[in-house]
């Protein structure tokens, strides 16, 4: 199995970023993709990830307690490239809403 991980950032300052590791066979055979924030001390801070471990495809809310049933959202059968495609266009487009989340679930504990 041949393994490609890469990390970018999804702002100019660099302090929210992601990692992408996909995994190929004949084909796209698995992938996690996790946004980071870096924390004020230097530490990288999982926010969220998608991947398809457990068996099927999801998203991971890393912030929200394990019992919250929002933390883990399964995602409808659909080939894995497309389940690819859809978390890479969710990070992009919702990354502001997880942080502000994040930080407004960090403030009141």
């Amino acid at each position: 199995m041949r393994e490609e991980r890469y990390d970018y950032t999804l702002e100019e300052e660099g302090r929210h970023w992601v990692r992408v590791i996909k995994r190929y066979e004949q084909g796209l055979a698995d992938y996690v993709i996790a946004y980071y924030v870096r924390g004020e001390e230097g530490t990288n801070i999982e926010i969220a990830t998608w991947d398809c471990k457990h068996g099927f495809a999801h998203r991971d809310l890393r912030y929200l307690e394990e019992g919250d049933k929002r933390r883990k959202v399964r995602f409808p059968e659909k080939p894995l490239l497309q389940h690819y495609a859809d978390a890479l266009e969710d990070v992009h487009r919702n990354w502001p809403r997880y942080f502000a989340e994040y930080c407004e679930r960090k403030v009141r504990k």
